[in-house]
């Protein structure tokens, strides 16, 4: 009777750490999805913004936006059930941590959005392994 007990506190603590896990990865996946958005179709606007000398590298920016729609893509895959899709979470955080530190190392203009990147995937990472815990502790 307790075992019966315990094991459904824990799946409903998988669950609950399943739903956290998506719900931030939805949010961060919108925003990359705009952003990805804005630098492949209005590459002169986000230059203007972002970049001291706008006059070069918008191509750069145009291909730079099509990688991180991908990206999206592929962690889009890994958002509906996590823990079986290990591969496009764990090189999703990998390659976001990635970003935010070569973003920070560059500095200028785009140090705040490095930033930004490595708090959100320090926050997923976190998540992440919080639900992959309790994934495996509510299996017998």
């Amino acid at each position: 009777m307790n075992d019966t007990l315990f094991r459904g506190f824990t799946q409903d603590a998988a669950r609950s750490a399943k739903e956290q896990y998506r719900l931030l990865l939805g949010v961060v996946l919108i925003v990359e999805a705009a952003a990805g958005a804005a630098l492949l179709f209005w590459p002169d606007g986000v230059a203007r913004l972002l970049l001291p000398d706008a006059t070069e590298g918008v191509a750069g920016l145009r291909i730079a936006g099509l990688f991180w729609l991908l990206v999206t893509v592929l962690l889009l895959t890994g958002r509906g059930e996590p823990a079986r899709a290990k591969v496009p979470n764990l090189l999703g955080l990998v390659g976001r941590t990635a970003l935010g530190v070569l973003l920070v190392l560059l500095a200028g203009r785009l140090l705040w959005v490095g930033v930004v990147e490595i708090v959100a995937a320090l926050g997923l990472a976190q998540l992440y392994f919080r639900y992959f815990e309790a994934e495996v502790m509510s299996r017998p």
